[in-house]
This record gives structure tokens, C-alpha cells and sequence, in this order.
């Protein structure tokens, strides 16, 4: 489907960098590159794809990926499906002159050096680093395959 590849062009983009910039760096880098980055990255991508492309999680770490109402019942069934042992599927929900895609963002292992477990994936040092950029995150704890978040993707019909 359209949503699907447009979550998996975004992803290839947003990793890759995000991949290139904690090599050439370390996590403080990466998490640089995400402040900075990560939103002209998607917004450009999304007027590419003429569509609006978004991450959110119930667990952010910019409050600009708060999620809405629609995409927390998403993120509540995708989490179901996970707890169950079942494969997270993708969702479509029509809203009016709008179609929205959700699929979820599983967490890899190169996700936890700057979401895994601070004094274990993340150093302290690094830690007190992103909390300096993002005051209020909520965005660690996790484990490899955990659902991260999704991707909230809205076309016009």
C-alpha cells in the first residue's frame, strides 16, 4: 500500500542517517542530528509523498510526537496484538476527506543506545545529555522488539 511505503522510504532515510550520525559520533550526535533533523526530514518526505507523515509514541520524547486520540486507539491495539504473541498489523482508518495509515515501529537493537536503559544501553553521560535537549522525555526503558511507536500517516481521498 501507499502508506506502507511511505513509512518504509521515511524509515530508510531517517535510520540510515540516524545510522551515519551515531557512527560518526556516538549518541550525543545522533540525538543532535534528531533535534535538529528528524522533522525537516519527515516534513520533506511527506510533501514528496504528498502525505502527512508523522512518529508518535505514548512514551515521547518530543512533545511534538504526542499522539492524538486516533492514533492512541492504534498504538493500544498494536500493543494488544504484541502482548498476545500476534504479528502488530498495519491499520487504515477513514476520517471523513482522509485516509490514515498506522504501522507500528519496532525497536531494534540500534534503537537502545539512545532508548534503551539508562546505566545499561545508554551511558549516563549521554543520558544527561538527551535530558538536556528533551526535559521532559519519556522515550527509554525500552527492549529490542518492543513497539517503539508508530507511524501516523494521513492522505487526502
Amino acid at each position: 500500500t501507499m502508506g506502507m511505503e511511505a513509512a518504509q522510504t521515511t524509515f530508510q532515510v531517517l535510520s540510515g542517517q540516524l545510522k551515519s550520525a551515531l557512527q560518526s559520533g556516538g549518541v550525543q550526535n545522533a540525538v543532535d542530528y534528531c533535534n535538529i533533523h528528524a522533522y525537516p526530514l519527515t516534513d520533506s518526505l511527506s510533501e514528496h509523498l504528498n502525505a502527512k507523515i508523522k512518529r508518535v509514541s505514548l512514551q515521547y520524547r518530543n512533545p511534538n510526537n504526542k499522539p492524538d486520540s486516533t492514533e492512541i486507539e492504534a498504538i493500544v491495539v498494536m500493543q494488544q496484538q504484541r502482548l498476545s504473541n500476534e504479528k502488530m498489523t498495519p491499520q487504515v482508518i477513514e476520517q471523513g476527506d482522509k485516509m490514515r495509515f498506522f504501522a507500528p515501529i519496532v525497536t531494534q537493537a540500534l534503537c537502545l543506545n539512545c532508548h534503551g536503559v539508562p546505566g545499561e544501553q545508554i551511558s549516563d553521560a549521554d543520558y544527561a545529555f538527551i535530558k538536556e535537549k528533551y526535559p521532559d522525555d519519556m522515550a527509554i526503558g525500552f527492549s529490542e522488539g518492543d513497539l517503539r511507536g508508530i507511524w501516523s500517516i494521513t492522505f487526502q481521498k
